[in-house]
Parts: C-alpha cells; sequence; structure tokens
C-alpha cells in the first residue's frame, strides 16, 4: 500500500468475512499512506464493500474526508439502500463523527424516524 498498489488489500477485503472482514478494513486503513491510496482500495471495490470500508474507516481520523465523502456517494446507490441507512444510523450514534454527517449531507438520513428504503 505504501507504494499505490491496491491489490493484495482489495483481495483481503473481497476474500474476508464477519469479524475478520472489519479487522482488515480496520488494518488496512491503518496502512495506507495517502488519501489518494484509500480512494484507489475505495474505487476498486463493490458499492456493498466500499459501505463496509467506510464503516470501519469512520474511526480513523486520517481519512474523514474521503470515508465521509464516499458515503455521500453511497447514499445515492439505490442497491444498498437498507444497509447504507444502517451505517448511517450507526455512525450518527457516535458524538464525535456528528459533525462530519452535517457537513456531508448524511445527517438527515440518520434520522431513526425516517422510513427506510
Amino acid at each position: 500500500l505504501a507504494h499505490g498498489d491496491v491489490t493484495e488489500a482489495l483481495r483481503l477485503i473481497e476474500q474476508a468475512d464477519g469479524p475478520e472482514r472489519e479487522q482488515a478494513c480496520r488494518v488496512i486503513g491503518q496502512a495506507l499512506a495517502s488519501a489518494w491510496t484509500a480512494e484507489q482500495v475505495l474505487d476498486g471495490l463493490t458499492p456493498r464493500d466500499q459501505l463496509e470500508v467506510c464503516r470501519a474507516w469512520a474511526a480513523d481520523q486520517r481519512f474523514l474526508v474521503e470515508t465521509f465523502d464516499r458515503l455521500a456517494v453511497l447514499a445515492n446507490d439505490p442497491t444498498i439502500r437498507v444497509e447504507f441507512e444502517d451505517v448511517i444510523r450507526e455512525l450518527a450514534a457516535e458524538q464525535g463523527l456528528r459533525g462530519w454527517m452535517r457537513k456531508s449531507g448524511l445527517a438527515d438520513l440518520a434520522d431513526p424516524g425516517r422510513p427506510v428504503g
């Protein structure tokens, strides 16, 4: 990852399941050398996998811009609507992320009274 080759990172994310997948996302996030590399990882994944990576990376202050920019894009993907709204509600529960939710235009999507789907 330090040299911008994201192939192995993509393979690890795609092949991991359950708790191992979340851990793989976090470890890869910690190993990223730049925002450009973070975007390359996200670009190489399916929308569902991007969503999982964003969930894991939201805990990493270094890539909050990239994480929330990508979540704003994923908000328009109907194929992951239910999963997306679950992740947004989960992230909105974290006090430190509420400002990022507002900045990226996602705060309204986190409203628990808003119907899912």
